[in-house]
């Protein structure tokens, strides 16, 4: 794992429609935007973030099926990447764009105009890099740089989670708060609380069976 991150909710500058978590998405009237999860990677963990939430909380499978039928019934958008989720929501479309906190931490340091929530409950993102059999010698070089704590701080300054310990962070640019802007969710689930991707893809992707597709279906 080279970088990591975590799912937030961006919203309007100055918060117009006062969403500062995940109940609050499925109130009447909010509109979400949040890429497809048959054509986007981000997609899923976003959903994963939706569908945990409630289970951190002590609810069932079941209350967190309920929530995902809820969640989509306020989707307005779903575009193809989580790139093009973002450019869509910055066009005017939503209330809510569920999003990476690095993706919208980069769209402010760019000096696009929108705000995000840490929601309390948070699902991590982990983004693998791997070096090929028959690559050179810089490759190898690259990954281990990538890794390091210089690597990292870069990543870092970038909206990303540092994967390495001993990252000196510093303030970074378009954060909620400059000087600490990694703050802890007070829940954070993992692909591995849910048994892997391997369990995960079937359970809740799966083209013919899967809970989101049939949610999305209905």
């Amino acid at each position: 794992i080279v970088s990591q991150s975590i799912v937030v909710i961006a919203v309007r500058p100055g918060n117009p429609k006062h969403i500062c978590g995940w109940s609050d998405l499925i109130k009447s009237g909010i509109k979400i935007v949040t890429p497809d999860p048959a054509s986007s990677g981000s997609a899923k963990w976003n959903i994963l973030a939706a569908y945990t939430h409630i289970l951190a909380d002590g609810g069932t499978k079941d209350q967190a099926a309920d929530y995902l039928k809820s969640f989509f019934k306020n989707v307005v958008a779903k575009p193809d990447s989580g790139a093009d989720a973002t450019t869509t929501f910055l066009s005017g479309v939503g209330d809510a764009l569920i999003s990476y906190e690095n993706e919208a931490i980069g769209a402010r340091q760019a000096g696009k105009k929108l705000d995000y929530v840490v929601p309390a409950e948070s699902f991590l993102i982990q983004n693998p890099g791997a070096v090929t059999v028959k690559a050179g010698t810089s490759a190898a070089n690259f990954l281990h740089y990538v890794q390091s704590t210089a690597g990292q701080a870069i990543f870092a300054s970038k909206g990303f989670r540092p994967v390495t310990a001993g990252v000196t962070v510093g303030s970074v640019q378009g954060a909620n708060d400059p000087a600490n802007p990694f703050p802890n969710p007070q829940h954070l689930e993992t692909i591995t609380d849910l048994g892997g991707w391997k369990t995960v893809n079937t359970e809740f992707f799966d083209p013919d069976n899967g809970i989101v597709t049939k949610i999305e279906g209905s």
